[in-house]
């Protein structure tokens, strides 16, 4: 214990007498250790750490299949019981669904708020108890029981200012439930039962719920079984799998669908955990992979400090075993004095990471789930601990290993024969960086490309200088909504900044669609797959106000949306899938058992995700009734200038016609679309920022490798320019050094690049993985900033005074 204490003041004096040295390794340690623990704070919450309820692992979500549409359902609620009382692989099985309630206020109005409705036993599965009061039960569902609610801890903070006398206080909510035949309001008074505990979020679907009410189906919810509004999920019984409960549970659906005659389905089960993170997945190994490399280009660039530092104490190495120290001895004081650098670079690391993973919370917000869940605890810094010791060791092996070598009799006359070994190495951790920074920056070239071709690219309508917002219509009766909607359009189009004016129930800046089969009589499928088209109820000047050309025949008309015609306007994709090459105007066209008759054709526009083929679209006319319709009103306006300067003028004409209704949800639509794109986005900023840093490493990398060869070969160099070589000969030799350092790192890097960018193509955008234009531009970049960083130490090198050299030796 003695001597670690010795070797431990031994190495804090060592570093204080390097100060330049010991502060420039520690902040490029900084800078790769906390990149590391950054990124494994959010792997570890995301993809490692079980989630927060009991027995996570048992966790399942359930949907179901639809063999005749193709499509991915959930379940009626007649199913949802039968499921829950028949099946034979669940101890619990429990239905939600997601919900927007109108909170009505006596003093502050109508807000809207988030929620969700959910079955009795929902919180019992999960095994949540409430932070206050109680959650629900099973006896919560029948139908004369009095109406509870449950709110979040967040919810209950903010609205409520915690108030520990919340339970039992009555809420009205209004809400739609949403039918085959239209949408039905409700306005109803709840008895709060209880408080959610803090951070309390089911984290797939409904995890921006703020209140939760039991399931309260009415008319055709309670008997529809071809009616699927609810989301499942469930506890698989003790030892039982996926792959063992999945036969049992179609065996379940085959015989339901035998007795009660409805469609075909098949059963899907995803762990709850997977089903939430299999859009993220591979994006955050990616950038987990990233700070490794960065990391590694680290560890490289410092070993090389090192190396050159430990040279200059190889004569002390040399008298140290003279005297009888043996290597192991050696070797605990050379990993001391680095482990001792790497903790301050861990420490220094983690104090930074504390801001980055604030920033990262932020910034991956719209496409991680549970980012609360990302922060320092304790295994965060056991990793960051656990890192900085094994580069500290690394850093400690990788000098000693080289200056052991020296021969006591060579380093006592001031014969250096360990430099060549240290050379050797240098040179493998030069070329090393280059590599690991040439696949770092192909990545980061191809997605730049990628994203200014997602920037420019034809979505199918102007976004410039659009707004979206939604007005709720809640307590508005349903005979009176279209009316209400005409009005408000009228007055919102007067106004002086609005050039149009425009309502869609499946706003094309918004992933979420009303998606339905269709058909066309005596034309098949040629694939045998149904085929189907995002439905829109739009408003006359819907196609005006998003600047959507009509290819073929016109735009529904004014009168046709008085008179309610059966007529479609649909997308050139769907044109030519039912008539290819012929001219669809006056054609019939099918969805849900109605026949449509086609009066246009609009080009082919993007559904929420530009990188998504354009999907088919059908648009009926606004005041039509049909499945598709919504309770909210979502409302597009194209402004003149600045579409945010009129919104308060929109408020005050909500408010001059109903006081009472909530104008919420504003945005542009260039915001929603980088919204839709900020996966892509964060992922090129992270690679651009990391790339940029593995550049600068490497420069600083191969600078001070070739000037640290220069100053071991300056008598060499004296003597050389003593016997007549020229300066040009100098610089040559000197970039020659460099120059091989750059190809084999350069062979090196391309190689790995080949291999590691396809992990890319689902980010790119018509850009090919392996895109020449950019496996030749990068490499000659990088070519030129390190032959310039080559160029001033050879500069130096040529400039060498063959006296002062000759002198000096």
């Amino acid at each position: 214990m003695t001597t670690l204490i010795n070797d431990i003041k031994y190495g804090f004096r060592q570093l204080r007498k390097s100060p330049g040295f010991t502060f420039i390794a520690a902040l490029t340690l900084a800078i790769g250790i906390s990149a590391n623990i950054t990124m494994f704070s959010v792997v570890n919450a995301v993809l490692l750490r079980p989630l927060p309820f009991e027995d996570s692992d048992c966790l399942v979500v359930v949907r179901q299949h639809d063999k005749q549409f193709g499509m991915t359902t959930g379940f009626s609620y007649p199913g949802f019981l039968d499921w829950r009382e028949q099946n034979q692989v669940f101890d619990e099985f429990a239905a939600y669904t997601r919900s927007r309630f109108d909170l009505i206020e006596d003093d502050e109005g109508v807000s809207k708020i988030d929620g969700a409705m959910v079955s009795g036993d929902f919180f019992s599965l999960l095994g949540v108890s409430a932070y206050l009061g109680r959650t629900f039960t099973k006896a919560d569902e029948q139908q004369n029981k009095e109406s509870v609610a449950v709110i979040s801890y967040d919810f209950w903070r903010s609205r409520f200012g915690q108030e520990k006398d919340i339970l039992g206080r009555a809420v009205t909510l209004h809400y739609d439930t949403y039918t085959i035949n239209g949408v039905l309001p409700h306005i109803e008074t709840y008895t709060i039962a209880g408080v959610l505990p803090r951070g309390f979020h089911y984290p797939e679907s409904i995890g921006d719920a703020q209140i939760w009410t039991v399931l309260n189906p009415t008319g055709e919810q309670l008997t529809n079984r071809s009616y699927c509004w609810l989301f499942a999920a469930g506890r698989l019984k003790a030892g039982l799998t996926i792959e063992q409960a999945l036969p049992l549970l179609n065996m379940l659906q085959k015989r339901l669908t035998e007795a009660y005659g409805t469609g075909d389905s098949e059963v899907l089960m995803y762990g709850l955990r997977d089903m939430v993170v299999r859009d993220v997945r591979t994006t955050l190994w990616i950038l987990y992979g990233i700070v490794g490399f960065i990391l590694l280009i680290v560890c490289a660039n410092v070993a090389n400090l090192c190396l050159a530092r430990a040279s200059s104490r190889d004569k002390e190495v040399a008298v140290r075993s003279a005297l009888g120290a043996n290597k192991l001895r050696l070797l605990r004081q050379f990993t001391t004095e680095s482990i001792l650098l790497s903790l301050a670079g861990g420490v220094t690391g983690l104090i930074v990471t504390v801001w980055t993973i604030a920033v990262f919370r932020v910034k991956i917000a719209d496409f991680v789930p549970m980012v609360d869940s990302v922060r320092v605890n304790p295994q965060v810094l056991l990793f960051g601990l656990g890192i900085s010791l094994l580069v500290g060791i690394f850093l400690g092996i990788a000098p000693f290993r080289f200056i052991q070598r020296s021969r006591l009799a060579n380093v006592l006359t001031e014969r250096r024969s360990s430099s060549e070994h240290n050379g050797r190495f240098s040179n493998m951790l030069i070329s090393g960086q280059i590599a690991v920074a040439l696949v770092l920056s192909i990545g980061m070239v191809l997605m730049i490309r990628s994203m200014m071709r997602l920037s420019s690219a034809n979505i199918g309508f102007n976004r410039e200088n659009l707004v979206t917002f939604n007005v709720g219509m809640g307590g508005i009766e349903k005979a009176q909504r279209f009316q209400f909607s005409r009005d408000l359009l009228e007055r919102l189009s007067a106004l002086p900044y609005v050039k149009n004016v425009a309502t869609d129930s499946s706003m094309p800046c918004s992933a979420r669609g009303a998606i339905a089969p269709v058909t066309v009589e005596g034309h098949a499928s040629p694939d045998g797959k149904p085929v189907r088209a995002v439905c829109h109820n739009v408003s006359p000047d819907y196609f005006k106000t998003l600047q959507i050309p009509i290819q073929i025949g016109r735009g529904i008309s004014p009168e046709e949306h008085q008179r309610k015609d059966k007529v479609v306007v649909i997308n050139e994709s769907l044109a030519q899938r039912f008539w290819p090459d012929k001219d669809p105007i006056g054609k019939e066209i099918n969805c849900i058992g109605q026949q449509y008759r086609v009066v246009g054709v609009a080009a082919d526009m993007i559904q929420g995700d530009i990188k998504m083929n354009k999907p088919n679209h059908l648009f009926f006319p606004f005041d039509m009734i049909t499945i598709f319709t919504v309770p909210d009103l979502s409302i597009v306006v194209r402004a003149q200038s600045d579409p945010g300067s009129f919104i308060e003028q929109a408020r005050a004409i909500l408010r001059d016609i109903d006081a009472t209704l909530p104008l919420y949800g504003v945005s542009t639509f260039k915001a929603q679309m980088n919204k839709c794109i900020s996966q892509e986005r964060f992922t090129t900023a992270f690679l651009t920022i990391f790339a940029s840093i593995a550049l600068l490493l490497i420069v600083i990398g191969i600078y001070g490798v070739v000037s640290y060869a220069v100053a071991q070969r300056t008598s060499e160099i004296g003597i050389r320019m003593a016997l007549g070589a020229q300066k040009t000969g100098i610089l040559t030799m000197v970039l020659k050094r460099g120059l091989l350092l750059l190809i084999i790192g350069l062979f090196i890097g391309i190689a790995g690049a080949i291999g590691l960018t396809r992990f890319l193509s689902s980010y790119l955008y018509e850009v090919s993985a392996t895109d020449s234009v950019t496996f030749v531009l990068v490499p000659l970049f990088i070519t030129a900033v390190s032959m310039l960083a080559c160029f001033i130490p050879a500069r130096r090198a040529a400039k060498i005074d063959p006296m002062e050299a000759l002198r000096y030796e």
